[in-house]
């Protein structure tokens, strides 16, 4: 072994702290979606993939320091011993090369969670596919540049070099660059047109954004590749490059996993009852029940937070849990008290900004029924056939700030039609007379969403829900004769809301409600979406097919009716 010294002792701690710094943000990332999300998707894996590479990079680039890597020639004076570093150091290309590749399709695959726009998601996977073509193609000449391979770490060898891989990096290292810069700029399309507020746009534009400091550490990366032609003895020119090569990939990672800290930093910061309204995922999610491309949200379910989704709610029907559900049975019987019921735990892998994590109804009261106005009274034709349904109430062991009833007398018609006058909601074009959407309301089996107004710290479980210490931010309406018939329609939540899971959470208690064990003898379930790639998830939770199709001009899309018949009887 030979010499070990000049910018050799600099190069390992440098590599090896930044090591150790991506290993803490890859734990804490899957740490996250495992045990905070439950919302392990394609991008962890190729996360856990980049830590593997950069390891393994920092490993060889230690081992050509160990021959003379960071001295000159003269320095190191035996030749077998220099060349020895200069083929470790070519090996540690390959590895930078793939960790770096890795590390913009990790940032990609996200993106590709929280994108609506097919446009956007062509745009992403041309990214990925020129990225993984130009970092394979890379990681192979490298090694193979000249003729015979030896030559490549030994210019004295007899043979030919056929590339200047130095051109080489030169394209590999812009395209990186731009794939970083394009990645970031991105989300500032994603979110611009989602009903938030424009200080929220920004920030979180910002979190999904942070991938310029990737770029311009890439830009740094590419100005040090002066010394990466296999004919000069270059071992202590291209100390700067690999430092930068590992800076890049460590910045690449960081900055793609800091939106997704989101959810832990709030579980760390407000305690287990997460008591913010955005204890949701580590992005902010776009649409995560109905029409939207999902991620998942805290709470287990939310929207990568910064993102994770267009707020644009489905209009769809839901209604029956094919899935197994463990609730009680007793949960349509009106039962007092607090009772337990078991989490459910379905997943979608293309929707991290869908990935619908378990409704997490981990408890459930009941609430007694108190009579409604005689004006609304008087509107109903008939009793409806969801009377007999006791009234539900769930709630969340990671929050208490928010909660979802079917008790009638929290519905709010000014919520509701506040709520339909909105964009987001785009299947109805303008509110109804109040009236009607009483009747609408109470003639259905109708899943609010709530938030207390009065501080959570004052919120126990003998807090008793009303209209005047609670706000409607969410609905589930479902159209169902109580026993064998059940229609999803007009599910949404506030698009302020969203990220915090609580779409998928009321999608998951409207599936406990109507499952097997609950509603025996369904024998229909129905609902409508409007987006392809929702279908597979639906079917997947509700076991719900493709019937039919609708043409819809005057939405701007296409509506797919699906169906299914769960427990049809003889």
């Amino acid at each position: 072994m030979g010499v070990y010294g000049g910018l050799g002792p600099m190069t390992n701690a440098v590599l090896w702290v930044e090591a150790v710094v991506f290993a803490i943000f890859v734990g804490l990332r899957l740490y996250t979606r495992k045990h905070v999300l439950n919302s392990v998707g394609l991008d962890d894996y190729l996360v856990l993939t980049a830590l593997v590479l950069q390891v393994l990079y920092t490993a060889f680039v230690t081992e050509a320091t160990l021959y003379g890597l960071g001295q000159l020639y003269a320095d190191v004076g035996d030749p077998v011993t220099y060349f020895t570093a200069v083929k470790y150091e070519l090996f540690s290309q390959v590895a930078g090369l793939m960790v770096i590749g890795v590390g913009k399709a990790t940032v990609g695959v996200f993106l590709l969670r929280i994108v609506r726009s097919k446009a956007q998601v062509w745009f992403i996977w041309a990214c990925l596919a020129i990225t993984a073509f130009i970092t394979l193609f890379a990681s192979i000449t490298v090694i193979v540049q000249c003729i015979p391979i030896e030559k490549s770490w030994n210019p004295t060898t007899p043979g030919y070099c056929w590339l200047d891989f130095s051109k080489v990096g030169y394209t590999v290292g812009s395209w990186f660059v731009a794939a970083d810069f394009a990645f970031a700029i991105l989300p500032w399309f994603i979110v611009w047109d989602l009903n938030m507020k424009q200080k929220e746009k920004i920030t979180v534009a910002c979190g999904l954004s942070l991938g310029v400091f990737a770029g311009a550490c890439g830009i740094i990366r590419t100005k040090a590749l002066s010394g990466l032609n296999a004919s000069e003895y270059i071992l202590d020119d291209t100390v700067p490059m690999l430092i930068w090569s590992a800076t890049e990939s460590c910045v690449t990672i960081m900055c793609s996993s800091i939106p997704v800290l989101r959810p832990l930093y709030i579980h760390v910061r407000y305690g287990a009852d997460g008591r913010s309204s955005s204890s949701g995922d580590t992005s902010y999610r776009l649409p995560l029940y109905g029409s939207g491309r999902g991620r998942s949200t805290y709470s287990k379910a939310g929207l990568e937070s910064s993102i994770n989704e267009q707020s644009t709610p489905h209009h769809t029907g839901v209604l029956k849990n094919s899935a197994q559900n463990a609730s009680n049975e007793n949960i349509l019987q009106g039962a007092a008290g607090i009772e337990r019921t078991d989490e459910i735990a379905v997943s979608y892998e293309q929707f991290d900004t869908i990935h619908f994590l378990g409704p997490n109804c981990t408890y459930f009261r009941t609430y007694p029924t108190t009579n409604h106005p005689a004006f609304f009274r008087s509107a109903m034709s008939s009793t409806p056939p969801t009377s007999g349904l006791s009234p539900k109430t769930w709630t969340r062991e990671t929050s208490r700030e928010f909660f979802i009833s079917t008790e009638p007398k929290l519905l709010s018609v000014k919520a509701v039609n506040a709520a339909y006058a909105r964009d987001f909601v785009y299947w109805i074009k303008k509110p109804f007379p109040e009236e009607v959407l009483w009747q609408m309301l109470h003639g259905a089996l109708s899943f609010g969403v709530y938030r207390w107004t009065e501080p959570v710290e004052s919120v126990n479980d003998s807090t008793i829900p009303s209209p005047e210490n609670t706000e409607q931010i969410g609905l589930a309406r479902v159209v169902t004769d109580g026993c064998s018939f059940v229609y999803l329609s007009d599910t949404y939540v506030l698009p302020e809301y969203q990220g915090s899971g609580l779409g998928k959470w009321l999608v998951g208690c409207v599936a406990e409600t109507f499952s097997k064990e609950n509603m025996p003898y369904l024998r229909r379930i129905m609902l409508l979406t409007d987006d392809e790639r929702t279908q597979a998830f639906y079917t997947n939770v509700f076991g719900v097919k493709v019937v039919g199709r609708e043409e819809r001009k005057d939405m701007g899309r296409d509506l797919v009716f699906m169906c299914a018949r769960p427990h049809a009887q003889p």
